[in-house]
C-alpha cells in the first residue's frame, strides 16, 4: 500500500482543476520558536517558517525500560495572526514512509488551512529519521537480478534483520498510536485533525480507537482496514482495476487499434510464463548492459499491478503487457527497475516487516479465507506466499486484544477512494464505514491509488478540515477527473521530437524547486536530459523544442526558461507553479 510520490506527485500538485497551482504561504524563516511549542524544537530549513526536532521515547513502551529512540518532527506553525485551531497531523503510507519528507507537499496540499492550523509531521518510529529500520539499498550499477529480485526473498529479509540496531517487535502500528499520543500530550494540543494515505489510514482508524475524545476530525484517503490482511485483496482489486483499464483502451482509438482484444493481449503475456518463470536477456537500464535474468510470474503480475497505482500512466501499462505478449520483456524490465529502487530508497524495509508480520501476516491463517480471495485471479496467492516467506526470517509483535475488531467512532471522517485502485479498492473503504455513522465517502471515478484530480480533492480536504463538517462543501469536481488519451501505445509522445544540441542541454542542468522542501535535479547523461526527485527514479525528459520537454511517461510538458541576463533559472509546468533554480 505504498504512496506514490516524487516527480509524478509534484506534476499531479502542479496541474490540477481549475487553472493554477496549489499555493504555499510566502512565509519568512523561523529565526526563534514560538513559545507555545516545546523547547526541543528549533528553526530549520526544510520549509519556509518550519521548526524541526526530535523528541525520545521509549522503544518498548510497555517495559518502559532499555533503549530510547528519537522521533523526528517537522512542524510547520499557523501562519496567521488569529487563534490556531486543531492542528493537522499528516499521517505516512507504506508502511515504511517518513511523514517528514512529504513537508514541502503538505505545505502546498494545505496551504488553506495552514493560517489557522499548525501541521504536525511525525516520522513514525522506523522510518524516516525516527531510528529507521532500513535495508540495504542496491546502487545503480548492480547486476539487473539483485534489482528484479523480491525483497521479500528469506535470504534478503534475514541480512536486513542481522543489521538492525533494534528490536524489530515494538515499530508496529500500536507502538506509533501511542508516540503520537505522547507526542500531543507534550505538545498540549486538546484535539488533533488527521489525515491519512493508505496505511496511514490504518494509524489514524486505531488513533481514532483508542483516543477518540482527542479527534477533531479524520481524513482516510485510499483506506486500509484494520482488520484487513493487508496483501490478500491486492488480487480482485487488481483484476477490477485491469478490467477497467482494458475497457479504456477499447474506447480509446489509438489503443484498440493496436490492442483489439487487451484480454488476449494480457493472456498472451501471461502465457510467456508457462513454466512460472522465464530466462530472458534485457537491457540493464543503470548501466546499458545486455544481462541474462530470471523472471518470475507473479513479480511480473505485481509490477503491472504497482504500475496502475497512478492511472495517468495506464497507456505505459498496456505498451508493458503489449510487448510481453510478444516476449519483449525490456518495458517491464525498465519500469520495475524504477519502482524497485525507488521503494528501495524511500520505504524503510524493516518497518515494513516488522508491521506487515505483526498485523497482516495472522489474517492470513484461514486457507479458507485466502484461497476465495485470490482464486481465479491473475495475481493469485503470490503476494501471499512472498509475504509468508518474508515473516518467516522476520521477529514478530504482539497484536492488542480486539485489534482486529470494527473501530465505531462519531467523529467527523471523509473518506476517499480511488474506483481504479488496485490496492486499497472502495469495498474495503465500505468495511470501515458502516461502523462510522459521521462520514462521507466520496468514489471517485478515473482515479487509481495514487491522487487524481489533486487541485480538487485538497480544495474539498482542506474545506473539511477546517469545518469538521462536509455539509455546503461541493464535492462535484471529483466527478470532472478524466483518463488521459492514449497516445502512442508504443511509448512515442504524439508530437515529434527535436534534436537539441547537448551544450544547450547543458544549460538546463541544475536543481530546480518546485514546492518549499522538494526540488528536482536535472541531469544530462548520454545526451538525454532526466528529472530526478530526491531518492526516486529518474524521468527522461523528451525534446519538443529548443526550450520544451515531454515528461516521458504521464504526457506533461515542461518548459524552461531564461532570466533578462540570459540565464536558464526556472521551468515552468502548464497550469501549474513556476519551479526556481536554487543551485549557483
Amino acid at each position: 500500500m505504498i504512496r506514490i510520490r516524487g516527480l509524478l506527485l509534484v506534476l499531479f500538485l502542479a496541474t490540477g482543476c481549475g487553472g493554477g497551482g496549489l499555493e504555499t504561504p510566502d512565509i519568512s524563516a523561523q529565526t526563534e520558536t514560538p513559545s507555545r511549542f516545546p523547547n526541543f524544537l528549533g528553526p530549520c530549513d526544510v520549509v519556509p517558517g518550519a521548526l524541526c526536532g526530535t523528541y525520545e521515547v521509549w522503544e518498548n513502551r510497555q517495559a518502559a525500560k532499555g533503549r530510547r529512540i528519537e522521533l523526528y518532527l517537522v512542524v510547520l506553525p499557523a501562519t496567521g495572526e488569529g487563534p490556531v485551531g486543531p492542528p493537522v497531523f499528516p499521517l505516512a503510507g507504506g508502511p515504511g514512509q517518513a511523514a517528514a519528507e512529504g513537508a514541502g507537499f503538505i505545505a502546498g496540499m494545505l496551504s488553506a488551512v495552514r493560517p489557522s492550523h499548525d501541521l504536525v509531521l511525525v516520522d513514525q518510529r522506523g522510518t524516516g529519521s525516527s531510528h529507521p529500520l532500513d535495508c540495504a539499498e542496491p546502487g545503480p550499477d548492480v547486476p539487473l537480478q539483485a534489482v528484479l529480485d523480491d525483497f521479500r526473498s528469506r535470504e534478503f529479509v534475514s541480512t536486513c534483520l542481522e543489521a538492525q540496531d533494534a528490536d524489530v517487535r515494538f515499530y508496529t502500528t500500536d507502538d506509533a498510536v501511542k508516540d503520537l499520543e505522547e507526542i500531543r500530550q507534550v505538545f498540549g494540543y486538546d484535539q488533533i485533525s488527521l489525515t491519512g494515505g493508505s496505511y496511514g489510514t490504518r494509524v489514524a482508524l486505531h488513533y481514532l480507537r483508542k483516543y477518540p475524545e482527542h479527534v477533531f476530525a479524520a481524513v482516510l484517503d485510499g483506506v486500509a482496514p484494520p482488520s484487513n490482511s493487508s496483501v490478500a485483496p491486492f488480487a480482485k482489486a487488481f483484476e477490477a482495476t485491469l478490467a477497467a483499464v482494458f475497457d479504456a483502451c477499447r474506447e480509446d482509438p489509438d489503443c484498440r487499434s493496436l490492442i483489439p482484444d487487451p484480454e488476449a493481449t494480457w493472456a498472451e503475456a501471461l502465457s510467456q510464463f508457462s513454466l512460472g518463470t522465464l530466462t530472458t536477456e534485457a537491457t540493464h537500464p543503470g548501466t546499458g548492459q545486455t544481462e541474462r535474468v530470471t523472471l518470475v510470474r507473479g513479480d511480473f503480475v505485481d509490477g503491472v499491478r504497482r504500475s496502475l497505482y497512478v492511472a495517468n500512466r495506464w497507456p505505459d501499462t498496456m505498451r508493458t503487457i503489449l510487448a510481453a505478449s510478444k516476449g519483449d520483456f525490456d518495458p517491464y524490465v525498465e519500469n520495475e527497475y524504477a519502482s524497485q529502487r525507488g521503494i528501495r530508497s524511500f520505504i524503510s524495509l524493516g518497518m515494513l516487516l516488522s508491521v506487515s508480520c505483526t498485523e497482516s501476516l495472522p489474517g492470513l491463517s484461514d486457507e479458507t479465507a485466502v484461497a476465495a480471495a485470490v482464486t481465479g485471479t491473475s495475481l493469485g496467492d503470490h503476494r501471499v506466499r512472498t509475504l509468508r516467506e518474508a515473516c518467516s526470517a522476520w521477529e514478530h509483535g504482539d497484536l492488542p486484544e480486539g485489534w482486529n475488531d470494527p473501530i465505531t467512532s462519531d467523529v467527523p471522517v471523509l473518506m476517499l477512494s480511488g474506483l481504479l485502485d488496485p490496492a486499497t479498492p472502495p469495498w474495503l473503504a465500505e468495511e470501515v464505514a458502516r461502523h462510522l455513522p459521521n462520514k462521507l465517502h466520496l468514489l471517485i471515478p478515473n482515479r487509481s491509488h495514487g491522487p487524481g484530480d489533486f487541485q480538487c480533492e485538497a480544495a474539498i480536504v482542506q474545506q473539511f478540515l477546517e469545518t469538521g463538517t462536509w455539509e455546503g462543501i461541493d464535492t462535484s469536481c471529483i466527478n470532472e477527473t478524466t483518463l488521459p488519451p492514449f497516445g502512442a501505445v508504443q511509448g512515442e509522445a504524439t508530437v515529434e521530437e527535436v534534436t537539441v544540441d547537448v551544450a544547450i542541454l547543458e544549460t538546463y542542468v541544475g536543481k530546480y524547486q518546485v514546492q518549499p522542501g522538494f526540488a528536482i535535479e536535472i541531469v544530462l547523461e548520454d545526451g538525454q536530459l532526466f528529472a530526478v526527485p530526491p531518492g526516486q527514479p529518474k524521468e527522461q525528459l523528451r525534446p519538443e523544442s529548443m526550450d520544451t520537454f515531454y515528461v516521458a511517461g504521464i504526457r506533461q510538458r515542461m518548459t524552461f526558461l531564461k532570466n533578462e541576463s540570459g540565464v536558464v533559472d526556472r521551468f515552468t509546468i502548464p497550469n501549474g507553479p513556476t519551479a526556481k533554480r536554487i543551485d549557483p
